[in-house]
């Protein structure tokens, strides 16, 4: 499990990037692309739209080096997600 509540640290993507990192997944992006800033959702997410029949290594970033851990295959992931912000790279 990984709380980013508990460590106050947000995860922070680049929209529409993969492969996915830091425990993003299909399921996960469609859920943030209906949500607005300020937004709270509690989400599961099938196998079909996670991570599939696939084992998952979570993997540390920049904002969370210390994640490890493993996503067994064919696994439902439940979520509960807080969009804080939206910003829009330059170009």
């Amino acid at each position: 499990m990984d709380d980013t509540f508990q460590r106050g640290k947000p995860i922070v993507f680049f929209w529409g990037s993969r492969p996915y990192a830091g425990g993003m997944n299909a399921g996960l992006e469609e859920v943030v692309s209906t949500m607005r800033a300020g937004g709270l959702r509690k989400c599961t997410i099938p196998p079909a739209a996670g991570f599939g029949d696939q084992v998952y290594a979570l993997r540390g970033t920049a904002h969370a080096g210390e994640k490890t851990g493993m996503v067994q295959p064919n696994s439902t992931l439940e979520y509960e997600v807080e969009l804080v912000r939206v910003s829009v790279p330059p170009s």
